[in-house]
């Protein structure tokens, strides 16, 4: 339970940093990694020209060798290729790094992961988005929606 406070504690202090650049998005949806199939949500923000900054959380059941679920939380960066590539303004590309602390019932993880994403977004405030990702104790994919703030 002290590993869940603290991993939450690190959320919410991330939280209070705030930018204006790239926009804010707040992210919710399904993931698949080697641990199971997690429920994930973040919020990013703009933090400077072509990058953002965010925090997000997933809770995954884990099967059998995670019995109890996994809870994982971190912080994140993003780069934006969107004035590079010259892409239509309803298409978000970027790519990113984090550092995630993950708990569960026989121990913790640390993983430093990499992953590349994509949002389309249907009108001003509402997208889906896709990421793929690979780290030093997980990979995966996750696919969701996004609302733009």
């Amino acid at each position: 339970m002290k590993k869940l406070f603290f991993a939450f504690i690190l959320t919410l202090g991330a939280v209070s940093v705030h930018g204006q650049n790239q926009g804010s998005h707040i992210n919710a949806g399904l993931g698949l990694d080697g641990r199971g199939i997690p429920i994930y949500g973040s919020y990013d923000w703009g933090f400077r020209d072509d990058f953002n900054l965010g925090v997000g959380a997933s809770l995954s059941t884990g099967g059998n060798d995670y019995d109890g679920g996994i809870f994982g939380a971190g912080f994140f960066t993003q780069w934006y290729a969107d004035r590079i590539l010259d892409i239509p303004s309803d298409f978000d590309v970027y790519a990113g790094l984090g550092v995630y602390y993950y708990t569960y019932k026989n121990g913790d993880d640390l993983d430093l992961g990499l992953f590349v994403g994509g949002r389309y977004y249907f009108n001003d405030s509402m997208g889906v988005n896709l990421e793929l990702g690979a780290g030093s104790t997980l990979a995966g994919a996750k696919i969701g929606v996004t609302w733009q703030l």
